[in-house]
């Protein structure tokens, strides 16, 4: 197997290509040709911040689908790192591509995406480089100032609610709505796609309990105890609330992870849960 014109990170992640493309192999009667040199790609940045590649090559039409997606997601996490592909990726898609003809038809033109493989690696640092030089330089909780609060509705899932809190939600309203709808969409989250200065975000929750009166009560007086506890602290802000099915929330982003212990209190039933995905 050639080797890609970008120098890999690490020999784990050399490797990680290397298997992907040898199990896509495993069965066939003869070895497909595979020539990184034929690669193209494009990367964009989606929704969420997060960064969408798709990957082109002649030899993708002759895997099954999961096959050419293990294998362009191996050479995606080659170019950002391990830790990078999960922060940082949205969706690695792959398409087929037309190897050029040795004899140019008379009037044919050839397009091909903008990115060829020895591109591909820088171009993925570029999309991550960009998103966090555009982020705010100040903590994001103290850059709101009098930003709108804006209402999203979502259609509940009771049956993922006890592994995923966030399907529970009914209806919440926030500050941040980008990476609100990304956590909502169950899209990869971290926090670093949003705030550059260490802050994470956080849902603080409690099980519905009493009629709507007592349970709009209820979010009123947590609402007053955290914001007295981060105006006191001046290392967070509150930037949502949520009503679901099972429970209701508060959403705070934190800049110190010293608050948790203060903010969580199992024998109120308040519980805090991160946002970032955490393998």
């Amino acid at each position: 197997m050639n080797s890609p014109l970008w120098t890999l990170e690490s020999e784990q992640l050399r490797c990680s290509v290397r298997f992907a493309w040898e199990r896509a192999l495993r069965g066939r009667a003869a070895p497909i040709g595979f020539d990184w040199t034929e690669l193209r790609a494009r990367v964009g940045i989606g929704r969420g911040h997060l960064v969408e590649v798709t990957l082109f090559h002649p030899e993708f039409p002759q895997l099954r689908e999961t096959e050419a997606l293990e294998l362009a997601e191996a050479f995606v996490c080659a170019g950002l790192g391990r830790q990078g592909f999960e922060d940082w990726v949205g969706e690695v898609r792959v398409g087929p591509l037309s190897r050029r003809r040795s004899l140019p038809v008379m009037g044919a033109t050839l397009t091909l995406p903008p990115l060829a493989a020895d591109e591909l690696g820088p171009a993925l640092q570029a999309a991550v480089a960009a998103v966090v030089g555009g982020l705010p330089v100040e903590p994001l909780g103290a850059d709101l100032g009098a930003a709108d609060w804006i209402v999203l509705e979502s259609e509940p899932e009771p049956e993922l609610a006890e592994m995923e809190p966030e399907r529970d939600v009914v209806w919440l309203s926030t500050r941040v709505p980008e990476a609100t709808k990304c956590h909502l969409e169950g899209q990869p989250f971290f926090s670093g796609r949003f705030s550059r200065c260490g802050e994470r975000f956080f849902s603080l929750l409690w099980p519905v309990v009493g009629s709507p009166a007592e349970r709009l009560a209820r979010r009123e007086q947590q609402e007053r105890e955290l914001v007295e506890r981060l105006s006191s602290s001046q290392r967070g802000a509150l930037v949502g609330a949520a009503f679901g099915l099972a429970s209701d929330a508060l959403v705070v982003l934190l800049r110190s992870p010293t608050l948790l212990d203060a903010l969580a209190s199992p024998r109120a039933g308040l519980r805090l849960l991160p946002w970032d995905v955490v393998e």
